[in-house]
Parts: structure tokens; sequence; C-alpha cells
């Protein structure tokens, strides 16, 4: 009986263990929007999968509209961009009623909560910023954007600018600035946004006007 005991035993060692990481949800991957066929990275931070690119898919009320747009980079001088260059560098700008609906099926506009989860994910509000913002020296040109920017998980904010939706032909702040939306207003003109910009390491979060304002959309899972 010993010996039969002591060669079950030993089977039973043999037998493959299941590894706990085989069920660790995967921590980056991708997805394909099926409206336009546009693909998108994400990247897990707490409970969500967040996008690491800015939404870029053609809506009735998304910018620019213009082939040729008129940049203000925060130089003394202006700079032409194509339409197709904008977007596929910076995805689109949406005000707040349609940022609300662009996200694709399965995804939506993170309330401020999650954006702060987002946020403290990376360190401090004060250091934040530049921790969540990519490298990309050809894509800035205001101050030291990229200088400091590390990017440590993967979240690759990028200027991307704003437009005043009065002005739609006009990109203000383009290469120097980034501004979000999120899901959770503050009045019944106002929404919270998140911004960053090259002249702090932090992240900003404050109401800005819904109607006012057209501002880029990062997407969580639903």
């Amino acid at each position: 009986m010993g010996k039969l005991y002591n060669l079950v035993y030993l089977l039973l060692l043999a037998l493959p263990v299941k590894s706990a990481a085989i069920d660790t949800p995967p921590s980056s991957g991708t997805i394909t929007d099926s409206r336009d066929g546009r693909q998108y990275h994400w990247i897990r931070i707490g409970e969500h999968k967040w996008l690491t690119e800015n939404m870029a898919f053609g809506l009735k009320e998304s910018y620019p509209k213009c082939e040729l747009c008129d940049v203000n980079d925060g130089t003394a001088n202006n700079e032409g961009i194509t339409k197709h260059d904008y977007i596929e560098n910076y995805g689109r700008l949406y005000p707040w009623e349609s940022a609300l609906s662009v996200c694709p099926d399965g995804w939506r506009l993170p309330t401020i909560e999650e954006w702060q989860q987002a946020i403290e994910a990376h360190g401090p509000l004060y250091l934040s910023g530049r921790k969540m913002s990519k490298n990309a020296a050809e894509l800035s040109s205001w101050g030291n954007w990229n200088g400091y920017a590390s990017n440590d998980l993967g979240f690759s904010v990028l200027p991307a600018g704003r437009i005043d939706v009065s002005w739609d032909n006009f990109i203000n702040y383009m290469k120097g600035f980034a501004f979000f939306w999120s899901a959770t207003a503050s009045s019944k003109e106002h929404a919270y946004s998140i911004s960053m910009n090259h002249f702090q390491d932090g992240v900003e979060i404050r109401p800005r006007g819904k109607y006012i304002y057209a501002m880029s959309v990062r997407c969580i899972n639903e």
C-alpha cells in the first residue's frame, strides 16, 4: 500500500500546474472600431482599459473640418497642417455632447473620477502630466514638452490643442497643450476637463464650456 501511495503521489506531482499568470488579464492590446476599421491601442489601468490614442472617428460635429487648417502653435508664425495629417497624429476634437457618443461599442467617455484614478496611477497630480505624456519631438514645438515626458505606463498624451467652435478652422495651442473631456458635467453649461501643457509637470482638472470648446477624447471600456 505504501508503494502504491508513493506512486500516486509522484504522478500527482508530475501533473501540469495551472499558472496563476494565465488568469491575469492582459495589460495591453488593440481594438478595431467597426465603424471605420481604425485600430486603437489600449492599456489597463486599475479595473479599466484605456485607449492610448485619441479618438479619430468622424462625427458631424467633429474637427478639424477644413482640408488645410490654420494652426496657432504658440509662436509668432501660424503653421499649415493638412486635415489628414492632423487626424493621423492627434485624432479629432469634439464638443462635449459629441464626445459622449463617439467611443466605439463597448467603450465610453470616462468620468472625472475615472480620470482621477488614471492620473493617480501615474503619481501625484503635480507630476503626473509628464508621466502620462509621449516623447515625440516632431509633434511638439512649444518649449520643452518632450524634455521630461516619460510616458511611464504608455498613456501617450500628445499636444493636440483645442478648438473654439465659433472658429472651427483655427486650432489653438497645438504642439503645446492637450485637453480632454470627461463625462461629468459640473453645471448646465460646463463639464470637467483634463489638461496638460509644456509649462508644468502636472495635470489641471477644471470645468470648461460644453458648447464653447472641442477637445480630445480618450475612451475606457464599459
